[in-house]
């Protein structure tokens, strides 16, 4: 949790909204972006591959849900025309009415939301994040968009993103990436732990993220164990770079860069003070400051939250 809060506070909060293949939400890139009071952004929109209600890339390739097969082609089919249908409305007002149903009004006006959230993701102002594992998939994707004249910020997961480095770059494209992560399903096969440096070397923008509840809080670690692979092979990255993977290009990726991610005159005072270098295993933060204001100080017990692992444990609290 300390690390959570420590390399990067970013301020956000909205509401969930699920419509026309879409879901509108804050998205939490890494562990640490932790939402609380205010909005900094003006909006994420997050299209998961896999057609359910949100957009997708399909998961397994045999997969069902309630409404069509996941297969990749009828999955980018069916995403494309839900897409072309909304944002056809959005610009001419014109929408085939639906049967009245059990949510009566309620539908009408979340038509009347999502259409008008489509106009601010073609006008740039909420910002595509797309779960997406493949890279002919994520190939794909980057065309629908320019087709559909909206331009894709961020892929999620992107294990295969090393074999279109250059499409990445070129596109202005970040990936948000584990570090080593692969093999749990077929999207996965091909997942390699170089993949982070292979995309740096492209000259394509990487973050370091995890939907682990273990390595979320270690971020650090993780960014490490990407850039020893990457050195390993060959490709010699600084530390200071590795540590953008997990703070300003994050924050690049939610179109906040301007107020957090970096240690600059003007920004949020968000700094953490390590006892060793940071991507060491065995170092362990001092002090963070959150907006300047001190929140956490390994040296002073009033500013030093018990961790969960310790309630009831011996020593608990005491500095390790």
């Amino acid at each position: 949790a300390v690390f959570a809060m420590a390399l990067v506070a970013v301020l956000a909060r909205a509401p969930d909204q699920r419509h026309l293949g879409f879901t509108v939400l804050m998205a939490v890139l890494t562990a640490s972006m932790f939402a609380a009071a205010g909005s900094v952004a003006s909006g994420v929109v997050a299209f998961r591959t896999q057609w359910r209600p949100v957009f997708g890339r399909s998961e397994s390739w045999a997969r069902f849900s309630r409404m069509a097969p996941t297969l990749p082609k009828i999955s980018s089919a069916l995403v494309f025309d839900r897409m072309r249908r909304g944002l056809f409305s959005c610009y001419t007002g014109e929408r085939k009415r639906r049967p009245a149903g059990p949510h009566g009004s309620a539908r009408e006006h979340m038509d009347e939301f999502a259409d008008n959230n489509w106009k601010l993701v073609l006008d740039g102002k909420i910002l595509v994040h797309n779960h997406c594992y493949r890279a002919d998939e994520m190939a794909q994707v980057i065309d629908m968009a320019k087709e559909a004249g909206y331009k894709i910020t961020a892929f999620h997961h992107a294990v295969e993103s090393y074999k279109i480095g250059d499409l990445l770059r070129e596109n202005d494209i970040c990936s948000a990436i584990w570090a080593d992560w692969w093999g749990f399903k077929m999207e996965a096969y091909d997942a390699i732990p170089e993949n982070a440096a292979i995309l740096q070397n492209a000259g394509a923008c990487v973050i370091i993220h995890s939907d682990d509840e273990n390595g979320i809080q270690r971020l650090n670690q993780e960014a490490a164990k990407a850039l020893a692979d990457g050195r390993r092979m060959g490709i010699q990255i600084s530390d200071a770079q590795a540590i953008r993977w997990l703070t300003y290009n994050a924050a690049k990726a939610l179109g906040i860069e301007d107020k957090t991610g970096s240690l600059k005159p003007g920004k949020m005072a968000d700094v953490v003070l390590w006892n060793g270098d940071p991507l060491s295993v065995y170092s362990r933060p001092e002090k963070v400051w959150v907006d300047g204001a001190l929140l956490y100080d390994a040296d002073d017990p009033a500013r030093r939250a018990v961790s969960d692992f310790e309630l009831g444990q011996p020593g608990a609290g005491d500095v390790k």
